[in-house]
Parts: C-alpha cells; sequence; structure tokens
C-alpha cells in the first residue's frame, strides 16, 4: 500500500513492467524519479496529479543510447572492411569476391567499415577496383564514417 502523497499516477496506459510474474499494467504511481506502485484497474485515488496516457505504453528505465538499429542491424549483414579485417584496397576486392560467391548475380553487396587511412594504398576504393573484384554484382562499399559510399 501507498504510504505518502505520491507525486504523479499515469493511468489508462499499457505500462510494461519488465517483471515476468506481471508484465502488464494499466497505471504506475512515481514519486521523486521512483516507481512506487503499479497495477490494474482502477489507479490509486491519493495521486496529486493523473495523468490519462491514452493507452500509451509506458517503458521503464528506457535510456536512448542513440544506437541506429536498422544501420547496425545492416552492418551485420554485410562484407567487413573494417582496419581490422583489410589492410589494402586488394584485401578489400578478395572478401568482396568470396561474398560474391554466396550470393546470386546481380544481387546487392554491402560492405562496410573502410578507412581509406589504414589502406596500404592510402586512397579510397575507386569503381575500377570494386569492378575488377566483382562484375556481376552491384556493390555499395561504405566508409568507416557512415557519411561516404
Amino acid at each position: 500500500m501507498i504510504k505518502t502523497t505520491p507525486r504523479l499516477c499515469l493511468y489508462n496506459a499499457n505500462v510494461i513492467t519488465m517483471n515476468p510474474m506481471f508484465p502488464k499494467a494499466s497505471w504506475v504511481v512515481l514519486d521523486k524519479g521512483k516507481i512506487l506502485a503499479v497495477g490494474n484497474g482502477d489507479p490509486p485515488r491519493k495521486s496529486v496529479n493523473g495523468i490519462n496516457c491514452e493507452g500509451r505504453t509506458i517503458v521503464p528505465g528506457f535510456n536512448d543510447a542513440h544506437c541506429h538499429v536498422l544501420s547496425s542491424s545492416a552492418r551485420m549483414l554485410s562484407v567487413d572492411c573494417s582496419s581490422s579485417k583489410v589492410k589494402s584496397i586488394e584485401d578489400i576486392k578478395n572478401e568482396l569476391k568470396k561474398y560474391s560467391e554466396r550470393v546470386k548475380p546481380q544481387d546487392w553487396i554491402r560492405a562496410v567499415g573502410y578507412d581509406e587511412f589504414y589502406l596500404k594504398e592510402g586512397r579510397h576504393p575507386e569503381r575500377s577496383d570494386l569492378d575488377q573484384a566483382v562484375s556481376d554484382n552491384p556493390v555499395k562499399l561504405t566508409h568507416r564514417s557512415g557519411h561516404a559510399v
């Protein structure tokens, strides 16, 4: 039971509790940044302020770590051309060639992570380099920064 008068009650909500024994609730009571209670049905009447969430979802402790989920997922499905994997444009070409053997002709090949600073040649790979490696597949080679292709 709540012993103090809490500052805020969020009700009419889809509260995800993260507790496997009680995964969802319809209200949550908060005070000074702490969750005091969660429940279903009618919210406690002692709350000073109440906000009708109109069915919106509440997730406790969610912190945005500024993760680009889609690009992170795409990176995991791409050819790794990072400096820990390749040391030259020739290495990039070899990695692309190996990968092309696993896909159909005309399928796109995505490769990520190269950095010309760490390549033996000290330059960006050019289209002719990529064409030498795989002539039957279009290639998208993305720089380590994600700001150049």
